[in-house]
């Protein structure tokens, strides 16, 4: 894994999950009900920020972008990433 790959994921990550528990905090009125109404951009542009840096860790360990999908699960699809074998340093 590269540096630059190893920085983008961790911005995803990261910033991106940061981003749904702000979000999720503000649809439940935690800030107040006028308030209520940014939950949803805020967590939505969350999603697409773990999506994309899943599709960087999904790059960087020698499978497709599309397998950054697997982000719209959240902590759960970071996790199936973690933890699939790296095909980027397979010999053969």
């Amino acid at each position: 894994m590269t540096a630059e790959y190893n920085r983008r994921i961790n911005i995803g990550a990261g910033i991106g999950l940061l981003l749904q528990l702000a979000g999720r905090a503000l649809l439940h009125g935690l800030a107040g009900p006028s308030i209520a109404v940014l939950g949803w951009p805020i967590a939505l542009v969350g999603v697409g920020v773990v999506v994309w840096g899943c599709a960087n860790l999904a790059k960087s360990k020698g499978y497709g972008w599309p397998l950054g999908f697997l982000g719209l699960l959240s902590l759960i699809g970071l996790l199936i990433l973690t933890l699939m074998p790296d095909k980027s340093r397979a010999v053969g």
